[in-house]
């Protein structure tokens, strides 16, 4: 008789199969087998042996195969949230706040020019003795302190707008941390919550399979053992007919012949009547 499958043999490859993310392959081999260990009427005993050893032999060339197979890596996806109105609302204000310190710039630097214009003024007025050229030059500084009051006001005005951009800034930036921080957290939770959820999701499905392993050894040890007692059956039988030394007549050697066929068959309801008629020869040397 061909070597039996041995169950620790099995259940290493099944858990083999299992612990490399090959799950729903180990279903489909069970299914395939249960499908297969449905053999047809008719079959002889030997021909159902053979059958049931090359089944066994194919499950395992199958799995030998399947354990070769590379795995992809399996890699887990970052979540991606998108801040781009809140950036460029953030964009907007730094602009602004850039254009104003330009002009804020540029206003103090004209309010320094019109001071020394007017201080140069001043110093050539002390130092005139023409009247009419001393009018003339006092009606320009008025004018240049008129303009000089205009820039300063500009200025006051440009350094309040800068000052409330400013403080829009910050508030923004501080907002938009806020926001950052409470995604990274979403971000890490999710990962987290994938983590718990994929071992969940596969020691569900490692119990679950294990189950479907436990049945399958099972049924594969059930095999074993009817091919065992078929065996010993047949054994019994062919040495009870040969310890026979009285020839059988017709009849009832042709009503053993039926019974033990369809003891072949799987029909153990005839075994015992095949024993009996049997024995019966033996012990009175007459059927």
């Amino acid at each position: 008789m061909t070597q039996q499958l041995n169950e620790v043999e099995t259940s290493t490859l099944f858990e083999r199969l299992v612990k490399t993310g090959n799950q729903e392959k180990v279903k489909e081999l069970i299914k395939k087998y249960y499908e297969k260990n449905d053999i047809g009427e008719g079959s002889s005993q030997d021909y159902r042996i053979n059958k049931l050893e090359l089944e066994k032999k194919a499950l395992i060339k199958e799995i030998d195969e399947l354990l070769k197979e590379p795995k992809p890596d399996v890699q887990i996806e970052s979540t991606k949230e998108e801040l781009s109105e809140d950036k460029g609302g953030l964009e907007h204000l730094l602009n602004e706040v850039k254009i104003l310190t330009v002009d804020r710039t540029k206003k103090e630097k004209e309010i320094i020019s019109l001071e020394e214009k007017i201080k140069k003024l001043e110093n050539i007025v002390k130092t005139s003795y023409d009247p009419k050229r001393i009018s003339e030059l006092q009606r320009k500084m008025e004018d240049l302190r008129g303009k000089l009051a205009i820039k300063k006001t500009e200025l006051s005005n440009a350094r309040e707008k800068l000052v409330k951009k400013d403080d829009s800034v910050r508030k923004q930036i501080a907002d938009l941390k806020g926001k950052i921080d409470s995604l990274q957290n979403t971000v890490r939770g999710l990962e987290s919550e994938k983590k718990r959820n994929k071992s969940s999701k596969k020691e569900s499905k490692l119990q679950l399979d294990k189950t479907r392993i436990d049945e399958s050894e099972h049924k594969l040890k059930e095999i074993s053992e009817l091919v065992l007692q078929t065996q010993k059956a047949k054994r019994e039988l062919e040495k009870m007919i040969e310890e026979s030394k009285i020839k059988l007549d017709g009849d009832k050697k042709n009503r053993i012949k039926e019974l033990f066929e369809r003891q072949e068959e799987n029909d153990d309801s005839e075994l015992e009547e095949i024993k009996f008629l049997l024995s019966r020869k033996l012990d009175n040397k007459v059927i």
